[in-house]
């Protein structure tokens, strides 16, 4: 699927069709973005990214806290929704 094989190759997307894409993957829209829960407050985040921009992280460190590659030194958890049968 690389060069001419792919069905997106020579066309290119219009201004129009780019912003519509960004929206689609941007924050709350996005199907990947995780909640945050802050457990001090009981704020919920609708990313990594918005919680970092609020409590003043950096996202990369935020992120590497709340996967577990750095001991966590937050107050942030992901939030998981309990489904209710």
């Amino acid at each position: 699927m690389t060069g001419e094989n792919n069905h997106m190759f020579g066309k290119e997307l219009t201004e129009e069709t780019k912003t519509k894409l960004r929206e689609a993957l941007s924050g709350e829209n996005c199907y990947l973005s995780k909640k945050v829960l802050n457990t001090e407050t009981g704020e919920i985040y609708v990313s990594i990214k918005e919680a970092s921009e609020k409590c003043n992280y950096k996202y990369s460190t935020l992120r590497s806290y709340l996967n577990g590659t750095l001991k966590n030194r937050t107050k942030l958890k992901y939030y998981e929704e309990k489904e209710i049968i």
